[in-house]
């Protein structure tokens, strides 16, 4: 039996400079074309990660250290502290 490649419900990218986020804008609308649902872009020097979901794919909603991020609606109910993913 033939293995069918599925995209990812929700995917991550740490993005560390300017040149590399105008990079992955045309890699997140690759995964958004191939069916995932969210993306998150991950900024360790600002700790903070800004989601991008399919219905809105340029306009993400950015969770900083104080806030709780969400992955929906690719992982309903999923909630995590930011301040955890920085450490």
């Amino acid at each position: 039996m033939a293995r069918r490649s599925l995209p990812p419900r929700c995917g991550r990218k740490a993005v560390r400079s300017n040149a590399a986020n105008r990079a992955y804008r045309a890699k997140r609308a690759e995964y958004f074309a191939a069916g995932t649902v969210v993306v998150w872009d991950v900024d360790p020097v600002a700790c903070t990660i800004a989601s991008y979901r399919a219905e809105h794919f340029d306009t993400p909603t950015v969770f900083n250290l104080e806030q709780i991020a969400d992955a929906e609606p690719a992982l309903p109910g999923w909630r995590v502290p930011v301040r955890d993913i920085f450490g």
